[in-house]
């Protein structure tokens, strides 16, 4: 038997076991995550299209991004702030390796560097790339409390999301079935119970409300996570790396579909009920309700802005600069292409955005100027 078959015979189960209506965060945890069976806990996901990968991230496109971070972090170390770090979801753990090498051409040594990865096979691939830097160690689960710099770079966007769908102010939770003649997974959906339909009728607009038929995502996973984090950490900063907007900006009319999405090969789908296990499952981010979860717990927030933004204010024109001087020009031209692609706004540059919060720490850098944290509570820039 396959992993892929066995793990469809693990979600056929579980929704006979759930009445036949799966809800779709439960669905979505076990297509990613089911041990030794899900598309995260037994591939290899990220990487180039040669590779055989389904996705990129910024620290694989260019060690620019991990440069630029470390510039950025630099300043949380003064005023006594041990020089620690944890990072959550470390991909292949070239952002771990970039910063790293980053903080040491500043001579920042770095005590700890800790990394928290459920994926078996990331981990591996991580822990051959890191081998030679005796700072690095692997933990199962978040620090009990912490003081440092927490890092997650396209963590939040993984995490499962609950998806429902309002129909003139009324409020569904929507799940999935197993169609046994079609052979496919399928969208059912229910009443949404009194309070979840209270809250996702508190977080969009009047003219949501009114329409025929409006789908979204709630990431309750991914808020929690962020305060859990937050109420973990005695001193430092936390920077989060993902792609998403504002709840004004999320839950926006022209966004009646949701931001379901599934990446296989490099190519993005809104039918995320295809080739379960062998894709991955995303949905953007609140931007809004991860800052009301880290500031419940006590942290500040330092700032929010796009990456591009953030990259020009923390200095990737300097990193570029030093890395292409003396390289030939072939490495001058991959160092120019992956800089249009952290910058540019057709590209990663405006749809990922970077938020900051510190507490009894100074703040990162790169939020001096285009900082939007006030659009977080539905402002419209000046």
């Amino acid at each position: 038997m396959t992993r892929l078959e066995a793990l469809h015979i693990h979600l056929t189960n579980a929704a006979q076991a759930a009445g036949g209506f799966l809800p779709f965060d439960v669905f979505m945890h076990a297509a990613l995550y089911a041990p030794q069976l899900g598309y995260y806990t037994a591939t290899r996901p990220v990487g180039s299209a040669a590779s055989g990968a389904d996705f990129t991230t910024a620290p694989e496109i260019s060690a620019l991004f991990g440069h630029t971070l470390a510039h950025a972090i630099a300043p949380c170390f003064a005023d006594g702030l041990p020089a620690v770090l944890l990072e959550c979801g470390a991909g292949t753990g070239k952002l771990a390796k970039d910063v790293l090498d980053g903080l040491s051409a500043q001579g920042i040594a770095v005590q700890r560097y800790a990394i928290l990865e459920l994926s078996a096979s990331l981990r591996a691939q991580q822990q051959a790339l890191l081998k030679h830097y005796p700072c690095v160690e692997w933990i199962d689960a978040l620090p009990s409390a912490f003081e440092g710099v927490v890092l997650a770079n396209e963590l939040l966007d993984a995490m499962p999301v609950r998806s429902f769908a309002i129909e003139f102010g009324q409020v569904f939770e929507r799940g999935v079935a197993w169609n046994e003649p079609l052979k496919a997974w399928q969208w059912l959906q229910r009443n949404a119970n009194s309070l979840d339909a209270t809250g996702v009728l508190s977080s969009v607009s009047d003219e949501i409300k009114t329409m025929p038929r409006f789908e979204l995502e709630r990431c309750e996973q991914a808020h929690a996570w962020v305060a859990s984090m937050a109420a973990r950490m005695l001193r430092g900063a936390m920077l989060l790396i993902d792609y998403g907007f504002p709840q004004a900006e999320l839950y926006h009319p022209q966004r009646a579909g949701g931001t379901l999405m599934a990446h296989r090969y490099h190519q993005a789908t809104p039918n995320v009920l295809a080739h379960v296990g062998d894709a991955d499952i995303t949905a953007h981010i609140d931007f809004t309700a991860v800052a009301q979860a880290a500031s419940e717990q006590g942290m500040g927030l330092a700032g929010y802005l796009n990456q591009a933004r953030f990259l020009i204010n923390a200095g990737v024109g300097d990193a570029y600069a030093a890395a292409a001087h003396g390289a030939d020009t072939v490495a001058q031209a991959q160092l120019s292409r992956g800089l249009q692609l952290l910058m540019s706004e057709a590209e990663m540059g405006e749809l990922f955005k970077v938020i900051a919060f510190t507490k009894n720490a100074p703040s990162p850098a790169g939020f001096e100027r285009g900082d939007r944290s006030h659009r977080l509570l539905g402002e419209q820039d000046a």
